[in-house]
């Protein structure tokens, strides 16, 4: 398995143009909004994955420390929908199972807060040194993270058989409860990717919540099998990440919508 395959390495243009465009909007939007999930992938130097991909362990607790002196309380994808997305919360997630979502776990922790991981069974099931693996996964849901689901092995979830999409799902679920020993209920769709069929089937499969990769608010009335977050970058500094959970992004959501239904028909 290739996991620098999962996204591109390189900036696009349009991650180029978001980043000024949340710089630019930053001198306008600098009070964080409720409903945020902010979405990471690698925290660690790797820099073969990109500044998309990755964000420095540094910067990682320099976000930390950013959202605290904005007086944000980061938890699980499942704790802030239970609790009804209230003001100054937001869900922090990890997608792909990078080991080195452990140690930013536990800085995550050490705060008081909690997170979510989605991993990929059958990439865990591979023992690969750059993801977790079980024993990570049963010792950070016993710390208190949130393990979820991110398809069987990153596939992307798109046609329209219900039945043959359900028993993906379903498969990856069991399979996580039952090395890790917890309940899943949360599962992050692959590269954002979702057709109406497989929402069906992320409900019929057990699961309580799906995420996409639409930034954007979430709330009560939100569809919660797809959920929205916002991608935080190895280069947002204080400004941009602040500006990012106060909807600099959020202009975006329907131009990636079409996008999505169109690669995902």
């Amino acid at each position: 398995m290739d996991t620098s395959r999962v996204r591109p390495n390189t900036v696009g243009t349009r991650s180029l143009v978001r980043r000024q465009a949340a710089r630019a909007l930053s001198i306008l939007l600098r009070r964080p909004t409720s409903g945020r999930v902010l979405l990471y992938h690698d925290v660690s130097e790797a820099r073969e994955r990109g500044p998309i991909l990755r964000v420095s362990p540094d910067r990682f607790a320099e976000h930390l420390r950013w959202l605290a002196d904005a007086r944000m309380h980061c938890t699980s994808a499942s704790a802030l929908i239970e609790r009804g997305f209230p003001e100054r919360e937001m869900a922090m997630t990890f997608d792909d199972g990078f080991a080195s979502a452990r140690p930013a776990c536990e800085a995550v922790l050490a705060r008081r807060w909690t997170a979510t991981v989605f991993v990929c069974p059958r990439w865990i099931d591979e023992d690969r040194p750059e993801l977790l693996s079980w024993r990570d996964l049963r010792e950070m849901a016993e710390s208190g993270i949130e393990i979820g689901a991110h398809g069987l092995a990153h596939e992307r979830l798109c046609g329209r058989d219900v039945e043959r999409l359900t028993r993906s799902l379903d498969e990856a679920r069991e399979r996580i409860e039952q090395h890790v020993g917890c309940r899943v209920t949360g599962l992050a769709y692959p590269e954002g990717l979702a057709s109406e069929a497989a929402r069906r089937a992320a409900a019929m499969a057990g699961y309580r919540y799906a995420c996409s990769t639409l930034p954007g608010r979430n709330g009560v009335r939100r569809d919660a099998f797809w959920l929205r977050r916002n991608e935080v970058h190895g280069t947002d500094d204080r400004r941009v990440l602040m500006a990012r959970i106060s909807g600099a992004d959020d202009w975006i959501a329907p131009v990636k919508a079409l996008e999505a239904r169109w690669r995902c028909r």
